[in-house]
């Protein structure tokens, strides 16, 4: 059976007060405590056909974690990782 394509984008508002290095530390340290990765994109990663997570940050650095196939990924993930870090960031708030 071949699944369809699914793209999500999250733009997530993220307080002055976070400066970009602990932006970046905050998503290397959410990704560890769930027991995943994220590496630097390179010109060879993701690969056509590779399911990946991606998150753009506002340095202009890009990081990247790709799926084995058929393995789950939180898609609330990186607003899980900029709540952690601050308590003035409140995602479910901002409807």
């Amino acid at each position: 059976m071949i699944h369809g394509v699914h793209c999500q984008m999250q733009a997530i508002p993220i307080p002055e007060s976070i400066s970009l290095e602990e932006i970046e530390e905050t998503f290397h340290h959410t990704a560890k405590q769930m027991h995943f990765e994220l590496q630097e994109e390179t010109d060879e990663s993701p690969k056509v056909g590779e399911n990946y997570f991606m998150v753009e940050l506002p340095s202009g650095k890009t990081l990247v974690h790709v799926m084995e196939p058929d393995s789950k990924f939180p898609l609330q993930f990186a607003r899980c990782g900029i709540q952690y870090r601050s308590t003035d960031c409140r995602w479910l708030n901002i409807w």
